[in-house]
């Protein structure tokens, strides 16, 4: 997380949701993740990860490409807390 102050942090994440997802809708599509296992997700997030540790893809650029939260748009940044 970025620092912002002495007692805050901007937060940011990539959600990938699954079949068994509380709400299995992505927020970026809007389609349906039926077909996305939590195994298969649990996968695509561990892939993201390397390829951004890696340099291959800033976190904001991963996040508007594969996010299924609405953050998706704002290159998964929830904000400050």
């Amino acid at each position: 997380p970025e620092a912002c102050a002495t007692d805050t942090v901007r937060v940011r994440h990539i959600l990938i949701k699954h079949s068994g997802s509380r709400n299995p809708i992505s927020r970026r599509t809007g389609l349906r993740v039926d077909q996305v296992s939590r195994p298969g997700a649990q996968h695509a997030l561990r892939t993201l990860r390397r390829r951004v540790e890696q340099g291959e893809v800033a976190f904001e650029e991963a996040a508007r490409e594969r996010s299924d939260c609405s953050s998706y748009a704002r290159g998964g940044d929830l904000g400050v807390f």
